[in-house]
């Protein structure tokens, strides 16, 4: 029987906060960023590619998101505190991380908690345009005619902005961070 912790690199990309943000939460936020890229090189502007573009989004806000409970569950017994209690305190040292929190819980269906400053509502958080085009020619009805289109908008650019500087905030953390440090910034 092994006695000994497994090393990081052998704990799998669910096994560490580390390992999580390496092969899920960066690799989710770069296939958003490649389905963006895409679609700007390509002018693909058609609904069933914004819808895409809004899935790979909100994989990537969710993922950025579950990384502050990997690492609570990883280091809980150094943290001292409730998971709740944790998010609280690392959303007001890091305002990024409250701001990517909001999000994610306005995304996946409403606001937990209703202040009255974020939308109830997931399908607050998108735009949809109908434009009907009817032309009536009273003198000869066959030659009348109606028209209609649907576009959808989203994520927003608000919310693109948040995703981008939470990723920011993470890849800075990865690439430089430690992670005593970080824990000490986001609970003292």
């Amino acid at each position: 029987m092994l006695t000994k912790p497994i090393p990081e690199f052998f704990s799998g990309p669910l096994g560490s906060h580390r390992n999580y943000l390496r092969h899920i939460a960066f690799q989710n936020h770069l296939e958003y960023l490649r389905c963006e890229k895409a679609m700007r090189e390509q002018g693909n502007s058609t609904n069933p590619a914004k819808y895409n573009k809004l899935r790979l989004f909100l994989n990537s806000v969710e993922s950025l998101n579950n990384i502050l409970d990997y690492l609570y569950f990883e280091h809980e017994g150094r943290i001292g505190r409730t998971q709740v209690a944790f998010r609280k305190s690392a959303g007001s040292k890091v305002p990024i991380l409250e701001a990517l929190s909001i999000l994610a819980n306005s995304y996946k269906h409403c606001v937990r908690r209703d202040d009255g400053k974020y939308p109830k509502r997931a399908s607050e958080l998108q735009r949809t345009h109908v434009h009907v085009d009817l032309q009536i020619n009273m003198s000869d009805p066959s030659f009348s005619r109606a028209d209609a289109d649907y576009t959808f908008s989203g994520p927003l650019p608000m919310h693109e902005n948040i995703l981008k500087e939470a990723f920011e905030f993470w890849l800075e953390y990865y690439n430089n961070g430690n992670t005593e440090e970080l824990i000490k910034r986001l609970i003292t």
